[in-house]
């Protein structure tokens, strides 16, 4: 149940509104002091929210969660009293409600209410994301969402594509996607992060995943003769897990870039 002495409050105010304690499960990575920069735990091993007990993929109505707060309702199946005495659980018919009293896991139901003595559902249930819990304080500045910290990440990473380009005195080419540093295949299409003097930890999103790279046949920073070239992506990069991101430079977004710091592009040939 929520733990009411470590939050200086009465047992009364972690109740709901049938005087039954309210239950509280956390991802104990997200209780750890540097959970919010680091990545502690992936989209794998969160807290699910589900509109019926089938769980069929895709189907998830909230997903990430990091903390989860149950209501057992006005029936109290498998609720604690205030004074901290349990209740019967529910009736073996009782699928959903059964769920989200089962401590083993980390998956949660909420469905159509039913009053059916043998299958009845009246739970309240909510699961946070981690970004739902430090939004007000991101959005006074105290803190940055993992969100903020990966597109921060892939805007210094943008820095140093262009950088890599600036210090090709003939072509003035963006890196290409091989991985060349012998290490993570698994990275897809790869990135070049021992080309651009990055370690790999550079490459990774906020949640500790890795980011792609994936760049045009012609890689030179050119400077293009007509619209459709102009507009055509010159490299991507990517983020996977909850806050999927993704940042495209087109080929004359390149081009400016290099005229502001006072390079002149060859024509595209």
């Amino acid at each position: 149940t929520l733990p009411a002495a470590s939050l200086g409050a009465r047992v009364q105010d972690v109740t709901d509104g049938w005087d039954t304690q309210i239950f509280y499960y956390v991802n104990v990575r997200a209780t750890l002091t540097d959970s919010l920069v680091s990545g502690r735990w992936s989209k794998n091993d969160t807290m699910t929210l589900w509109p019926n007990t089938a769980m069929n993929p895709g189907d998830a109505i909230t997903s990430a969660g990091v903390v989860t707060l149950v209501s057992v309702g006005a029936d109290r199946n498998g609720g604690y009293t205030l004074d901290g005495q349990s209740l019967p659980a529910p009736p073996l018919g009782a699928v959903a409600e059964r769920e989200n009293v089962d401590f083993n896991d980390f998956d949660f139901v909420v469905t159509d209410y039913s009053d059916d003595p043998d299958a009845p559902f009246d739970d309240f249930v909510r699961v946070y994301r981690e970004d739902d819990l430090v939004l007000p304080l991101a959005l006074i500045g105290d803190i940055k969402t993992k969100r903020a910290l990966t597109l921060e990440r892939m805007d210094r990473l943008v820095d140093a594509i262009y950088g890599h380009a600036a210090a090709d005195p003939t072509n003035h080419e963006v890196p290409d996607n091989a991985d060349d540093s012998g290490t993570e295949a698994s990275v897809g299409t790869g990135f070049p992060w021992a080309d651009l003097g990055l370690a790999d930890s550079d490459v990774k999103n906020a949640y500790g995943e890795w980011l792609t790279y994936s760049v045009d046949a012609v890689r030179e920073i050119c400077a293009p003769d007509n619209v459709a070239l102009a507009t055509d992506t010159l490299f991507t990069l990517s983020s996977p897990g909850p806050d999927a991101s993704t940042v495209s430079v087109t080929r004359g977004e390149a081009v400016g870039r290099l005229i502001a710091a006072g390079i002149t592009p060859n024509a595209c040939p």
